[in-house]
């Protein structure tokens, strides 16, 4: 039986405490948490996750008293998580339970399930898109970055794996493991030449800080996903899981799925984004103060026009027009709200001011409206600053100016 429950960590700063979004399930004698990444389960007292589950249950008597709490026994890990790792963590809350769930970790009873991002293209085993296994034998200690298997007497483990999908530098992968090595997952991941994304241990330098200064990047790209075991004697197994990946590894692999490619505005689905925005515009401007360009005239060699793509569909367009003047103009920037909160905006302007430098043009200019506090933040953000009207442009109440220098 498989139990999907609402519920996410509950933020990754030291002193914050446990909220119920945190906590997934309560069972006798135990408490299954979403850990967020970057917590310690037990080595900072007071700030780590016991300490923070033991003062959420000190001030929750009916959930102590469901759960048999044991304030002589305290809230102890079951099993190991990475401080680094986010996921399903059980702890126990009295003796005798803690017993009954280590038990079966040591018996490998239990099945516990990962979602990670790899770098690179790791496929399948054989093509058949069925679960493979890396069967690389490990040291108890963690190896590291040039021996990641360790220098100690190596005991066999297994790591089985199945591709879920690609991007264009990233796998995202469901991985399953019985034995518990010391950072089994990334000592395997590493040892197949596909490391888990952000892992500062056996990551390389150069990917660390690309994620970290252009991607924005900082945590290890794995999560726990699931455990699947036994709550009580004589019970049927159950599966306790976290329902989404963490949101900032999704956006990370889904915006990776995207290129900026120049683009035909006037192909259907480009051209169904124009009337889209065309209509969007209508409705916060009267005409006067709507300066919209027509498809045709996008499609003609004074305008860059370009789409962020993904599958084949555009998801988000923005284009610049070459002036005479030394500038450029940006114009027909939008990301439907369907794809809003991918960072789609900053990306294409990015690609717009990058070929705008490539061309020799000095400055790029825009112009947009008091309505649309989003756009003015993004631009402001990238260094846009008001000026008066410009060009064929006419002092009007309703428009904004804005200027940045290349």
């Amino acid at each position: 039986m498989t139990i999907r429950l609402q519920g996410n960590s509950f933020g990754t700063v030291m002193n914050s405490s446990l909220s119920k979004d945190g906590v997934l399930d309560y069972v006798p004698g135990g408490i299954f948490i979403n850990k967020p990444e970057g917590m310690s389960v037990h080595n900072h007292p007071g700030n780590d996750l016991c300490s923070l589950v033991e003062a959420y249950l000190q001030t929750h008597a009916k959930i102590r008293e469901k759960i048999g709490f044991d304030p002589d026994f305290g809230v102890n890990p079951v099993h190991r998580l990475d401080k680094e790792t986010s996921g399903v963590m059980l702890l126990a809350v009295n003796r005798e339970m803690f017993r009954f769930f280590a038990g079966q970790f040591e018996s490998r009873a239990v099945t516990k399930q990962y979602t990670a991002i790899l770098h690179g293209n790791l496929e399948n085993q054989d093509g058949n898109g069925l679960w493979g296994t890396w069967h690389w034998p490990l040291s108890r200690s963690a190896g590291g970055r040039k021996n990641p298997a360790g220098s100690a007497r190596r005991l066999p483990c297994e790591t089985r794996y199945r591709v879920l999908g690609h991007s264009r530098h990233y796998s995202l992968v469901r991985l399953s493991i019985d034995t518990g090595r010391t950072h089994q997952i990334r000592r395997h991941a590493k040892l197949t030449g596909h490391p888990v994304v952000g892992d500062q241990r056996y990551g390389s330098t150069r990917a660390l800080n690309y994620l970290k200064n252009k991607a924005k990047f900082r945590r290890l790209a794995l999560h726990a996903q699931a455990l699947t075991m036994c709550m009580a004697p004589g019970k049927e197994p159950r599966t306790i899981e976290t329902e989404d990946v963490p949101a900032s590894m999704m956006a990370l692999y889904n915006n990776d799925k995207l290129s900026i490619e120049p683009v035909d505005p006037c192909i259907p689905a480009v051209a169904r984004m124009i009337a889209d925005l065309d209509e969007f515009q209508a409705a916060l401007y009267p005409p006067e103060s709507n300066h919209l360009v027509d498809i045709r005239k996008l499609a003609g060699k004074h305008y860059y026009f370009i789409a962020a793509m993904e599958d084949g569909q555009p998801r988000a367009i923005a284009s610049f027009r070459r002036t005479g003047d030394g500038y450029v103009e940006i114009k027909r920037l939008y990301v439907p709200e369907t794809h809003r909160g991918r960072k789609l905006a900053s990306s294409l302007m990015d690609a717009l001011e990058q070929k705008a430098r490539q061309e020799g043009f000095e400055e790029a200019r825009l112009e947009t409206g008091i309505h649309q506090q989003a756009a003015l933040t993004l631009y402001e953000k990238r260094g846009y600053d008001k000026i008066e009207a410009f060009g064929s442009y006419e002092e009007d109440p309703l428009s904004v100016f804005m200027r940045k220098k290349l």
